[in-house]
């Protein structure tokens, strides 16, 4: 069985996969320190014994060894080699992407059941996120295996005055549009826990905006919508995971 690990800046997600099913999940919010997540992870794996391997998505920027080094979400993290330990301490491996990476992933393979080969998840929780998937890979760079909204649009929050969710609409709206025109995807797919919350108010009039300019300009039509998956990197974990096998 392999266990499948969603780490965020306010929840963490665990899943124990049999053979492409889930048959036991958890979630709890993201302990205050690496130390204790050690220790959730490992007491979890030994309660659904056997497990013989981890895929994790994450957010912030990891390096070869899997050690956090920047993170907006989870700063107490940084420095400490979580998934090393983890992997020693269960004598299994260990995989590790970005969470928006790995949700690309599975809400390309399980939720759009592979029918796309050029797919942009766009993320929207505790972060701003998103990443292209090409021809069943992630599309990365040698500096970030990410896009990096958060410096590109401002953070879609509650309560927002009247003014200030038109300004956020139509920095969505442009947003996607040129994601749209440089990438030229088949499809967009939203996902991540602000979307709900957003969805009515600002997401879906800022798809609405986008579909509309980009009819006029592209000759192709593209796809825009919520994904079919609510947990996907979940899904991306597991087959970072499985893949390896």
């Amino acid at each position: 069985m392999i266990l499948a690990i969603d780490l965020g800046g306010t929840y963490c997600r665990m899943a124990v996969f049999n053979n492409g099913n889930i048959v036991n999940q958890k979630k709890i919010e993201s302990p205050a320190s690496p130390q204790e997540l050690v220790e959730l992870v490992v007491n979890f794996s030994k309660e659904n014994y056997p497990i013989s391997r981890i895929g994790v998505g994450a957010p912030g920027f990891w390096d070869n060894d899997c050690v956090l080094r920047q993170s907006i979400n989870l700063p107490n993290y940084i420095g400490y080699p979580i998934w090393s330990e983890i992997s020693s301490r269960l004598k299994i491996p260990c995989y590790l992407k970005t969470d928006v990476e790995l949700a690309a992933m599975g809400e390309a393979i399980f939720g759009q059941n592979n029918q796309y080969q050029n797919l942009l998840y766009i993320n929207i929780g505790t972060g701003l996120g998103a990443t292209l998937y090409k021809d069943g890979q992630i599309f990365s760079t040698e500096y970030s295996p990410t896009l990096r909204l958060e410096f590109m649009v401002y953070p879609l929050i509650e309560n927002q005055e009247h003014d200030e969710k038109l300004k956020s609409i139509a920095i969505l709206s442009s947003t996607i549009t040129n994601l749209a025109c440089i990438l030229a995807p088949q499809i967009i797919c939203f996902g991540g826990g602000k979307i709900k919350k957003n969805w009515d108010e600002i997401i879906a009039p800022a798809i609405n905006n986008a579909q509309d300019y980009l009819s006029k300009v592209l000759t192709y039509p593209i796809k825009i919508e919520k994904a079919k998956l609510e947990y996907p990197t979940l899904y991306g974990a597991y087959q970072l995971a499985n893949q390896k096998i």
